[in-house]
C-alpha cells in the first residue's frame, strides 16, 4: 500500500457572474461561481506540497486536503 496525497481544488467558471452573496445569505459566499472540482493526485510528497502552495499562492479555493492508502499498482490521476 502506498499513500496518494489529494487535494480537491474548487474551479472558477468564466461565464458567471462573482457576487459577494450578502444579499442571499449564503454560508460560504467565495465559492459562488466555483461550481467545478478538480482532484489532484500525488504519491510523491514534495510534488503535492509545491502544489498546495502554488494554488494557495495563486488565490486559488481549496475544498478539502486528504491522503488515502491505494495499492502499490495505483497510478495517481487529475479528476474533473
Amino acid at each position: 500500500m502506498k499513500k496518494i496525497y489529494c487535494i480537491e481544488q474548487c474551479w472558477k467558471s468564466n461565464d458567471v457572474y462573482f457576487r459577494d452573496g450578502l444579499f442571499f445569505e449564503i454560508k460560504d459566499p467565495w465559492k459562488i461561481g466555483y461550481d467545478n472540482i478538480v482532484t489532484h493526485e500525488f504519491d510523491n510528497e514534495d510534488y503535492f506540497k509545491d502544489e498546495l502552495i502554488k494554488i494557495i499562492n495563486g488565490g486559488g479555493i481549496i475544498n478539502k486536503v486528504y491522503i488515502k492508502e491505494m495499492t502499490d499498482d495505483y497510478k495517481p490521476t487529475l479528476h474533473l
